[in-house]
């Protein structure tokens, strides 16, 4: 049908999951050039492709804490989040 250039750094979460439903629902290509970047709510957008094709860096988020007592704490959110991103990432496969 057609591609999708992608190349942003920022985008509300919400809104990349809706700009990435329209892309699987019309079965878009997403493509993301040397030179440019996708990452965060991007990735969703680039995800949702089919094909996909990244030559710039895509970056996806992952949590990260030092200090063990943190960890714990942080753990527990951490573990929801990522069920919650693996249930939105899903429905677009």
């Amino acid at each position: 049908m057609g591609t999708r250039f992608l190349d942003c750094i920022s985008l509300l979460y919400n809104e990349g999951l809706r700009i990435a439903n329209i892309i699987n629902d019309k079965s878009l290509a997403t493509y993301v050039p040397v030179g440019t970047t996708c990452a965060s709510a991007c990735s969703f957008m680039f995800f949702a492709g089919n094909p996909k094709v990244a030559h710039g860096p895509l970056g996806v988020h992952q949590f990260y804490v030092e200090d063990d007592k943190e960890k714990v704490a942080i753990g527990k959110v951490q573990k929801l989040q990522q069920q919650e991103e693996g249930r939105s990432l899903g429905f677009l496969q």
